[in-house]
């Protein structure tokens, strides 16, 4: 059996199926009374959340300086050559 033949089989066997009546009504509503992620979230959790969000920033920040400072004190060490007389 050719891959067409099996389409127009699987199409013949399914062209009948049909959402429920109101099935789409019932989705659209849903979609429409849906609340916002948030709004489960106690109160407080929503004030300690965007704290949390802004000490991530500001420790993502912190870290990429230091890993800067420590490749700045690697290559100068590495480049300095101390002569002793």
């Amino acid at each position: 059996m050719s891959e067409d033949e099996r389409l127009d089989r699987l199409a013949r066997a399914t062209e009948r199926i049909m959402p429920r009546a109101g099935f789409v009504d019932a989705v659209m509503s849903a979609v429409a009374e849906a609340e916002y992620w948030w709004t489960g979230l106690p109160r407080v959790a929503r004030r300690v959340l965007p704290v949390l969000a802004i000490a991530a920033v500001v420790a993502l920040v912190l870290a990429y300086r230091s890993t800067r400072d420590l490749d700045d004190a690697a290559t100068s060490s590495v480049s300095s050559v101390e002569i002793e007389w």
